[in-house]
């Protein structure tokens, strides 16, 4: 305006000279001047109440209102001093005013663009006729707030536009942001000087802004509590207000109520820090109706007041987000995919294509028609958007294809003429919403554990005097929890027990809570980005599937009383998620290990190997997370291995193995064929995984062991095969010892890192152990001494578990490690001053009479409670006879026979579905035995127990199987069938055999030898085969009992030891002729057997270790007996 003013200072001199002499002019324009003033302070007052500016603009407004204040009293005057000149700034100032705050570029002339303030002020040419500036102040003036609304956005772009052309108007920063702070304070202080509630500006009344929402209302989260609080002490006091004083609120809140809606349904007001959404703008238009009447019945009606539609054509409105975002939440729990995976992918396009994908595998979609309507509408709101917008308009392209696979489902016409758009699901969320769902499971469990605290139903939930913020210690937030899991399998217990102290309302909140929980810790685990969180560090696949038990069985308990937990949209709650189709996430990567582990161990067992497992790199006493490839077959790089590994699968018989183990393989295969359809969706989506490759041959090689269809992908060859540990994987590089020390990794990792120094031990070609797998080996033992003695004092196993299972897995894994490192031949160290040998580990008395108290406790209540609840099928006192005794301090209980559960799994007792809590405690009881009878001497195991140890194990754990036979059972097993194969082409051998007695071995193999001599010269292809067989299940018991025997060192007396080392050393020479002779008489290359049994390196270990050990043991004999193997299999 100054600028103006300067550059036409001549004219404005000619006008004034011109109005100085007019007088009649002059009072003229004193006329329209007052109309004007008036005319623009009612517009100001109403546009004030609508609209709102920034800090910028703010100030520019005062600065007006100042000019308008100082015309104001000149009008007074204006006879004496009212020039054209100030007219003229005056009617520029409206004008610009006017403009900024509202583009009124329509429906005032028929030319239009004359009209736009863009032109007008950019125009020297206007100023020879005033009256196109008065006419559009007028013109606007007129309009009421609803058109001023619909024009407003018709031409929001239009007035984009303009601003950035205008030299004046683009200084200024315009801000469309509205703001209700102003009447909103005004109301407060009202109240306060009328002190109708002290919660009101508690504090202080000199408030200008509504940033600090307790500095308002006392205790108040956000703006719509005050807002609440504003309508509840209006309808609590209505005694106190006038019909005026009831008026004015009525439309200030009027005006509160308009904003709220306006910012709800149109994004160019939206306000990111306001939590508006449907359900609080639902309760502020409830409030609006309820103050509304009760001002009827007291003062009767109030008139020229309105409340904004609902409805919203904008796409990016908090309205049409909400929904969008409701939608794919919806749709998301119904296909099983957590929301927040698709809602904040950093690919929304792909993530709602998967989406659609799964959806339409499903049978039906709940209240489709719903969905449809919904979608239907925001489909056409982007077309509009589309059409106006020039082809552009935010996720449109998502919801078209959303739209599409909700009409195929419904048997309707899909719309092949998807527009692409720009797509970014993530301005669906707002702050509040994105939580992490680590601070999400931190949340919602200790919320919980809170109110469970309150009730005081469980005085184990929160111990500790002073306040607990965080999972890091799970005892702190639950007495004798050892995890994240245990917590809450405890709260499920509690709740269960308790349930008739919880109200309808505290049992949703539980529910629910529970329900986002394991969805949480799906997500997390079948997710990449979080491998490495704490709160999936030491939780797996199975762990969630315990929660899902313990889950089912409380919500099915809910909805007897309560029924189904539903949202005010009537839609579930509760839904079970699928893990996300991540191979690169923890879930995947464990469960290639998990598996390859599991077919390692069918396969060499059903060779006959005892001696394998899975293990990673260890080198220089250092751990690598990567697995070693040496560990799962022969060759020089993992593929080849992995080839190794996938023709002994292929050659599997099928009908010859054990259902456990055909059961198993099934499994394992329909694992790899899970993840191989998700290599195949990225292979034709341009993206290759690691570990394709090992997971297409895996899966293929199955899938030609059960006759099923193979995958066929070219150039599968060219992902990176490197099998990792995702627990493993952040210690890389770490000292071997110090993870082993480590509580916070599972014992299924530590067993690979054993498995990996078997590994470097068999594959190395030193006579001697390196000095850092000796020290390892060595440094091993001492740790679990130490960790014994602590097992001793502690008063009660209760909170040491999962503790004590650690260590008793440690000592499983320790005795194998030591027993594979002798049948290598390597037992000392390559530093030529130290002649002490590796050792074996043994238990003391006490040690061990705990351990197998813990055992026996856990079983014997299980074992009780099923016969009780059968009363049918047990008899208690006749079944169940008492063995012998264990005792923890002063507590003692009787063990019960593990055979007795056998029963159990083969009568109809259904003993998985009648206790979630037996059934726990009976799966840690069976896990602790199974670690404890491998960690045995082979010489002491009980083979009734050792196979009820077995089946029940392979019933209850989804885990690696080993063979536990004790060594008696083992050879007898083996070497009766090396004796069939000979009797099935030397009929003279049964003469030589009597089942179930000792085998005479010298008469045996005289026999045998003398056969063979004759046959030399005439042996047929089928005797060929046999004697093959034979030769093969012959080396298999020589190995096998050699690592059993190794097993036994220092740990059975020394009559034992001579015994058994006298006879087997003469059971291997008449073993080792067979096999020479039968070589050479086949032709065959010379076969050895692998590994040569060492008596010198026997008597080493084994004086050794006798000498610390105080071995208390009866005398053993281990002869061969002749068992008939068809018998005891059909048995």
């Amino acid at each position: 305006v100054i600028e103006f003013k300067n550059k036409n200072k001549k004219e404005y001199n000619s006008i004034l000279t011109k109005v100085k002499n007019t007088e009649e002019y002059k009072i003229s324009m004193n006329n329209i001047m007052k109309t004007t003033y008036l005319e623009l302070d009612e517009t100001k007052k109403k546009i004030n109440h609508y609209m709102t500016y920034n800090n910028s603009l703010d100030n520019y407004l005062l600065n007006i209102d100042g000019k308008i204040s100082e015309e104001d009293e000149k009008v007074k005057e204006l006879e004496k001093e009212y020039t054209t000149e100030k007219k003229i700034i005056r009617d520029l100032s409206k004008q610009n005013l006017i403009e900024k705050l509202q583009p009124v570029s329509k429906n005032i002339s028929e030319n239009l663009e004359f009209y736009k303030f863009v032109n007008i002020i950019n125009d020297m040419s206007h100023n020879d006729d005033l009256t196109p500036s008065i006419e559009l102040v007028n013109e606007a003036n007129k309009l009421t707030i609803d058109d001023q609304r619909e024009i407003y956005k018709q031409c929001k772009l239009l007035f984009k536009r303009s601003l950035s052309s205008c030299r004046t108007g683009n200084q200024i920063k315009i801000s469309k942001e509205l703001t209700i702070s102003f009447t909103i304070i005004n109301t407060l202080k009202t109240f306060k000087i009328m002190d109708l509630n002290s919660n009101i500006l508690p504090y202080t009344s000199n408030i200008n802004d509504i940033n600090d929402i307790k500095m308002l209302v006392k205790d108040a989260e956000s703006i719509n509590e005050v807002l609440n609080t504003l309508a509840e002490t209006y309808k609590n006091n209505i005694d106190k207000f006038d019909k005026e004083q009831s008026e004015k609120f009525i439309r200030n809140f009027n005006s509160i109520t308009n904003d709220q809606i306006l910012e709800y349904t149109n994004s160019d007001y939206n306000n990111n820090n306001n939590e508006m959404n449907e359900e609080n703008v639902n309760k502020l238009i409830s409030s609006y109706f309820e103050i509304i009447n009760i001002h009827k019945e007291n003062f009767g009606n109030i008139y020229d007041i309105e409340l904004y539609s609902l409805d919203s054509h904008d796409s990016q409105s908090k309205l049409n987000k909400n929904k969008l975002n409701k939608i794919i939440e919806k749709l998301s729990k119904m296909a099983g995919i957590n929301p927040n995976t698709v809602l904040n992918s950093d690919d929304s396009l792909s993530a709602i294509n998967e989406l659609c994908e799964e959806l339409e595998k499903l049978e039906n979609i709940e209240d489709i028609n719903s969905i449809y309507n919904e979608l239907n509408d925001l489909k056409s709101i982007n077309e509009l958007e589309l059409y106006k917008n020039d082809k552009t308009s935010l996720n449109s392209e998502i919801v078209h294809k959303l739209y599409n696979t909700i009409v195929n489902k419904n048997n309707m016409k899909i719309d092949d003429e998807i527009n692409s758009s720009e797509n970014n699901l993530r301005v669906l969320n707002n702050n509040k919403e994105n939580i992490l769902p680590d601070k999400h499971i931190e949340e919602i469990t200790l919320k919980l554990l809170r109110i469970f605290k309150d009730k005081n139903i469980d005085k184990n939930i929160l111990p500790i005097q002073y306040e607990v913020d965080n999972l890091s210690n799970p005892k702190l937030i639950y007495k004798n929890a050892e995890s994240l899991v245990n917590v809450w399998k405890d709260l499920s217990t509690t709740y269960n027990k308790n349930f008739e102290n919880f109200s309808e309302k505290e049992s949703t909140d539980f529910i629910v809570g529970f329900n986002n929980i394991i969805n949480e810790l799906k997500s997390m685990l079948s997710s990449s980005k979080y491998n490495n969180d704490l709160n999936v560090k030491n939780i797996n696949s199975n762990d969630i599937e315990k929660l899902e038990k313990y889950f089912n069985r409380d919500y099915s308990l809910h909805k007897d009383k309560f029924n189904i937990i539903r949202d005010n949209k009537g839609n579930e709650m509760v839904y079970t998620l699928k893990y996300t189709k991540d191979l690169n996430s923890k879930y995947y990567r464990k469960n290639i290990i998990i598996n390859l582990n599991k077919l390692l161990s069918i396969v060499n067992i059903n060779n006959g190997n005892l001696i394998y497992g899975l293990g990673v790199m260890f080198e220089d006493g250092k751990i690598s997370s990567e697995i070693d490839y040496r560990s799962i077959g022969e060759g020089n790089n993992l593929n080849e291995a992995l080839n190794s590994l996938c023709e002994l699968t292929e050659t599997l018989d099928i009908s010859s193995l054990s259902e456990d183990h055909k059961n198993e393989l099934r499994k394992i295969y329909e694992n790899f064929h899970d993840m191989m359809s998700i290599v195949n969706e990225e292979y034709y989506k341009g993206k290759i995984s690691d570990n394709s490759h090992a997971i297409y041959k895996l899966h293929n090689s199955l899938a030609i062991l059960f006759d099923e269809d193979t995958f066929v992908i070219d150039d599968i060859n060219n992902s990176l095969n490197k099998i990792v540990d995702p627990d493993l994987e952040p210690l890389e590089g770490k000292n071997a010892i110090d993870v082993i020390k480590d509580n916070n990794i599972s014992p299924e990792s530590k067993e690979l890192i054993f498995k990996g120094v078997e590994s470097q031990i068999k594959n190395s070609k030193n006579k001697y152990l390196n000095k850092n797998t000796y020290k390892f080996i060595t440094d091993t033992k001492k740790h679990i001494d130490q960790q014994g003695i602590k097992i001793k004092e502690l008063r009660s196993y209760a909170g040491n578990e999962l503790y004590i299972l650690s260590i008793v897995s440690l000592s499983s894994n320790y005795n194998d490690l030591v027993a594979t490192a002798i049948c290598y031949d390597r037992i000392l160290s390559s530093d030529i001053n130290n002649n002490i040998p590796i050792s074996t580990l043994e238990f003391d008395k006490e040690l061990d009479n705990r351990v197998r108290y813990l055992i026996t406790n856990k079983l014997n209540s299980v074992i009780s409670s099923t016969a009780k609840n059968n009363p049918k099928i047990y008899n208690i006192n006749s079944k169940f006879t008492k063995e012998d005794k264990f005792s923890w301090g002063d507590s003692i209980v009787y063990a019960l026979s593990e055979s007795s559960l056998i029963n159990m799994f083969y009568d109809k007792s259904n003993i998985k579905n009648s206790n979630i809590e037996s059934y726990d405690s009976l799966g840690y009881s069976v896990e602790l035995n199974y670690q404890y009878a491998n960690y045995q001497s082979p010489g002491s195991i009980n083979s009734k127990d050792a196979n009820a140890v077995t089946h029940n194990y392979n019933k209850l754990h989804d885990k690696l199987i080993k063979n536990i036979q004790p060594l008696d059972e083992f050879q007898n097993e083996i070497f009766s069938e090396a004796i069939d194969e000979v009797m099935k082409y030397n009929p003279n051998i049964e003469s030589k055999i009597t089942e179930n007695a000792n085998i005479k071995i010298e008469e045996v193999f005289n026999e045998i030898s003398e056969y063979d001599d004759k046959i030399k010269e005439s042996i047929t292809d089928d005797t060929k085969k046999h004697i093959e067989t034979t030769i093969n299940k012959f080396t298999i018991y020589v190995v096998g009992s050699y690592y059993k025997f190794a097993k036994m060192l220092g740990r059975e007396n020394q009559v034992t030891i001579d015994d058994y080392k006298s006879y087997f050393n003469n059971n291997i020479k008449y073993v080792s002729n067979y096999i020479t002779k039968n070589n050479i008489n086949l032709n065959n290359k010379p076969l050895v057997i692998s590994i040569k049994p060492n008596m010198n390196n026997i008597n080493s270990i084994h004086n050794y270790c006798i000498s610390k050990n105080n071995i208390v043991k009866a005398n053993k004999q281990f002869r061969i007996k002749y068992i008939n193997i068809k018998k005891q299999i059909t048995k």
